[in-house]
């Protein structure tokens, strides 16, 4: 059906071409396509319509219509497929004396109506002459679809895969999202307190090597010579004494070494290397290049999870209150244009994740002339595969200082002896400072471990929390699983088994995990599934559990999953579902740590850990073949590979489950 509207000199029809609407008006040029809402012209006025058919179908260069409809062209008749000119001319060739049903030039001028990218007299398709493109050898059997877009001379971003005009393989377009910021007063809610255990941290071990003279440790914050400003933030913030990293790692990094630190989960780390960079800025009085097109900041942390980068920095502003200090954070997911907005207001100390900054950096937003510190927070994990490669275009950026013009600081609760060496090759004559024991697990979690089929995992989970929330109604439980879809089914399981429950991964929009985090922060959901995203340097005060519903790939993963709970001398509880099919590869390695960390170790992970250390040719339990793969000549180890992780030979023995290079449920983060 035909819809005509007559104003004045205009007249417009709405009909229904490759089933979309279409308008078309008078006074204007060529014909012109613009995607679904498309308007076509024409170069004439005065028309007078006469409308003889119900249910019209507009057909572009099709020699025979199905349908007609018939217009006064000044003094001529004419047809939908006939003359389409304020002449009686052909509206395909332009010349008089016939319709353009009866035009003998069966090649469309694709180029006088606006479709472009065709050679004239030649067919659409194939560019050769002596055919329809309908009947063209090489076609598809898909109509005389033009292979490119409309409107265009070359091929367009919207031309599908088998070359026909499809949507652009594009996402949806992303929320404009500005997070609204905690307010300075309201900061000294954000974190933990000391738990009844902290006096137990006196009594681990601290071991410091390097070359040259090492500062000597303090055992209070007022002697670690850092501005007085900090020091009544640090008691505002309720930090009564420094944790072992803090009293080792400050006097350090004060004294200008760079530094690579590795210390149980939950220790204080964050504050460890933020005390000394603040304490450098406001000492300095380095400059916050307020208004200036581009950032130029004193100190740059970098994270692999946006949700780590903002309590970076929340944890950054607590202790600069009061102050002239800029802090700025930048992350993916949120908008880029409010983030630079505020970073070009001044910055003096930039939190973000690498993807968003690199962007930055290679729009000529960011520079790094005035650095003299850069941290890895995470450092393990902002080296593995998914960030060298970006880390490496930072650290090449033609503004970036040289080794002895900046300080390298590197922080994580886990460091394997690959990553380790390919670290070493980002600083220089570095301290290395370990607490306990390296990749160990944080004592005051107890830990158990249940063998459970796949099948049983999910009713034996809603078990558990309602039985926990029937001892303690208040108590948070983060439930870690492998995949992204399932971290959606099993919170959906939760919530349909009368369990309050939310989900954090890295398929949600930013607004989704930080409205997640916020409910789950202050009980409004007491259960958070989640993935990696999850898993690294999260502070949420109340977490009493942490459940492993899939085991994770590497047992670094699994102390850092576990270190979610059980932070700054609390106790905590680590649950961990083990299926014998896919998690025997992990088995030994979780013997290890259960072992060093004083827990029970079950007598079937035992028996478990012994199969896997069978030769290879009996190696044949679980998903992942290691050994296999090894005698096979992959070579995880390498820095291409795995960003050096050692692969090889697991720094606390047996085999560790092989990963996939790049695997499409893996967090990574811009």
């Amino acid at each position: 059906m035909s819809d005509w509207e007559e104003d004045d000199d205009t007249l417009a029809c709405t009909v229904d071409p490759f089933r979309s609407p279409i308008e078309m008006k008078a006074n204007s040029d060529p014909f012109a396509l613009e995607n679904e809402e498309s308007k076509l012209k024409f170069g004439f006025s005065n028309l007078k319509v006469d409308d003889k058919r119900d249910n019209d179908v507009f057909a572009f260069g099709q020699s025979e219509s199905t349908s007609s409809w018939e217009c006064s062209l000044g003094r001529g008749r004419g047809s939908r497929a006939g003359r389409g000119r304020g002449n009686s001319s052909c509206y395909k060739c332009h010349e008089e004396g016939h319709l353009s049903r009866d035009c003998p030039k069966t090649e469309r001028n694709a180029e006088s109506y606006g479709f472009g990218g065709f050679d004239k007299g030649n067919g659409f398709k194939c560019g050769e002459n002596g055919h329809l493109s309908r009947d063209c050898p090489q076609g598809d059997g898909k109509g005389a679809r033009p292979k490119m877009g409309f409107n265009s001379k070359s091929e367009s971003s919207n031309k599908g895969k088998d070359g026909g005009m499809e949507e652009p393989d594009v996402g949806p377009r992303l929320p404009h999202y500005i997070p609204e910021e905690i307010a300075d007063e309201d900061l000294v809610d954000v974190g933990i307190e000391a738990g009844i255990n902290f006096e137990n941290y006196e009594t681990i071990p601290v071991k410091v090597s390097g070359k040259g003279p090492i500062a000597d440790p303090v055992s209070s914050f007022s002697d670690m010579n850092v501005r007085e400003i900090l020091i009544v933030n640090i008691q505002k913030a309720r930090y009564k004494n420094p944790t072992p990293i803090q009293k080792y790692a400050v006097p350090i990094l004060v004294d200008g070494r760079d530094i690579m630190a590795c210390a149980q989960t939950g220790s204080g780390k964050t504050v460890a290397y933020l005390l000394p960079i603040l304490d450098y800025i406001l000492r300095k009085n380095c400059d916050s290049h307020a208004y200036e097109t581009t950032v130029q900041p004193v100190a740059l942390i970098l994270a692999p999870t946006r949700e780590l980068a903002v309590q970076i920095f929340y944890e950054a502003k607590k202790l600069v209150r009061g102050s002239i200090l800029l802090c700025r954070v930048a992350y993916g997911g949120a908008s880029s244009a409010d983030q630079l907005k505020k970073m070009q207001v001044g910055c003096h100390l930039l939190v973000g994740t690498v993807g968003r900054l690199v962007d930055y950096m290679q729009r000529g937003f960011l520079c790094f002339s005035d650095i003299k510190f850069i941290v890895l927070d995470e450092a393990d994990r902002m080296l593995d595969m998914g960030f060298l490669s970006e880390i490496k275009k930072i650290f090449g950026h033609s503004t970036m200082p040289p080794h002895g013009k900046r300080q390298m600081l590197m922080f994580s609760a886990t460091f394997p002896a690959g990553v380790q060496n390919l670290a070493a090759t980002f600083m220089d004559n570095y301290v290395f400072v370990v607490v306990g024991t390296v990749g160990g697990a944080n004592v005051d979690v107890t830990q158990q471990i249940l063998e459970v089929q796949a099948a049983d995992k999910k009713n034996l989970l809603v078990q558990f929390i309602k039985d926990m929330h029937n001892s303690d109604e208040e108590a948070k439980i983060l439930v870690f699983v492998e995949k992204k879809k399932m971290a959606d089914f099993v919170g959906c399981y939760l919530c349909n088994h009368n369990v309050k429950a939310t989900t954090i991964h890295g398929d949600r929009y930013q607004y989704q995990r930080e409205l997640a985090l916020s409910t789950f922060r202050d009980g409004t959901f007491p259960v958070l599934v989640a993935t990696a995203v999850a898993a690294r340097g999260l502070d949420i005060r109340g977490v009493r559990c942490v459940i492993n519903y899939d085991l994770p790939r590497d047992i670094d993963e699994y102390v850092h999953r576990i270190g979610r709970t059980g932070r700054v001398g609390n106790a905590g509880f680590a649950l961990s579902f083990f299926n014998p099919v896919e998690d025997t590869a992990l088995s030994k390695d979780l013997v290890k740590i259960l072992s060093n960390a004083d827990q029970e170790v079950p007598d079937w992970l035992k028996e478990s850990a012994e199969r896997s250390s069978l030769p290879p040719d009996n190696f044949n339990t679980g998903v992942f073949d290691v050994r296999r793969e090894r005698k096979n000549g992959r070579d995880y180890g390498s820095e291409a590979n795995a960003g050096g992780r050692n692969w090889n030979s697991s720094y606390l023995g047996g085999p560790s489950p092989v990963v996939a290079a790049a695997d499409d449920n893996e967090e990574w983060e811009s």
